[in-house]
């Protein structure tokens, strides 16, 4: 999607808001098997417009929170236009939170040089850390312009 189509979606939204979203990202091939192109198409639902120190299991942690910068980011800049963009590099990404409700589920597929395929059969052809669990899974940011639907017509 389009920075703008973005911008028009979100205006509508409440801080907090439950929202359904659907984007593809490229999964890194290993070195034996560059000319295979693999990616991953994620449906989830999110909430979006939550202060990162404001998550629950966040704020448990026993860790400092700078209480005069909670929103800075660790990398990138909050876009001035829109408080849910995140700029990097001249990308922008979308600041989304996992919903951690037990009726929201997330479904990843793949695609294998554009057709569908298991995760099984990726699997091997990918490098092994594309399969490492990330130890913050409270929020993840995909860029704008890999985002397929967002809203009502994702779910």
């Amino acid at each position: 999607m389009k920075k703008e189509e973005i911008q028009n979606k979100l205006a509508k939204l409440r801080n907090g808001t439950y929202t359904n979203i659907t984007f593809v990202s490229d999964v890194i091939s290993n070195k034996d098997n560059k000319e295979h192109r693999v990616q991953k198409v994620v449906k989830a639902v999110v909430r979006l417009g939550i202060a990162y120190s404001h998550i629950s299991a966040v704020a448990n942690k026993a860790r400092p929170i700078d209480t005069n910068e909670p929103d800075k980011l660790p990398w990138g800049e909050w876009d001035p236009e829109c408080g849910y963009l995140i700029a990097h590099k001249g990308t922008h990404y979308l600041r989304c939170t996992v919903s951690r409700s037990p009726n929201h589920h997330r479904t990843v597929t793949y695609l294998l040089d554009g057709k569908p395929a298991t995760k099984e059969e990726v699997m091997p052809l990918t490098r092994a850390s594309e399969w490492t669990p990330r130890e913050d899974e409270y929020v993840f940011n995909p860029k704008i312009e890999n985002i397929l639907t967002l809203g009502k017509e994702g779910a």
